[in-house]
């Protein structure tokens, strides 16, 4: 389309309404896909588990599927049965549209909350999962 008028060799303009565009971010899912459970590698002590956070994110099936999922970023909140926070880390995605990081938790019930980072192609509501880090016993 030439700048300032109303031609383009792949369009046919038949006459010009004046009106608002509205541009609106393209609907993702997250789904947790890491570890729901762990053992912490000392029945004693301070002793913590290494615990991959994974998700997976999928556009919605709305017939305007886009392409730029890879490099968006997903962030990773772990609370513990406190309900205080114990981790947060972000991940990238990369062309398969996963992400993932590695952690260190202790022994406890963690909720993992995911969410998109804020960007301008896609919304995601935020989605949550559980792992459950115990102590192995002792011998």
């Amino acid at each position: 389309m030439a700048i300032g008028t109303l031609t383009a060799a792949n369009y046919q303009f038949t006459s010009f309404m004046p009106g608002t565009l509205t541009v609106v971010a393209e609907d993702a899912f997250l789904s947790y896909t890491g570890d729901t459970a762990a053992t912490t590698s000392a029945p004693t002590g301070a002793s913590t588990a290494t615990v991959t956070l994974a998700a997976a994110v999928a556009e919605a099936a709305d017939g305007s599927l886009g392409n730029t999922l890879p490099g968006q970023q997903v962030r990773f909140s772990a609370y513990g049965s406190n309900n205080r926070l114990a981790v947060a880390v972000t991940a990238t995605m990369g062309g398969d549209n996963t992400a993932n990081a590695t952690v260190a938790l202790g022994d406890d019930t963690y909720t993992v909350r995911l969410e998109l980072v804020t960007n301008a192609e896609y919304a995601a509501a935020p989605s949550s999962a559980t792992i459950v880090v115990v102590r192995p016993k002792r011998r």
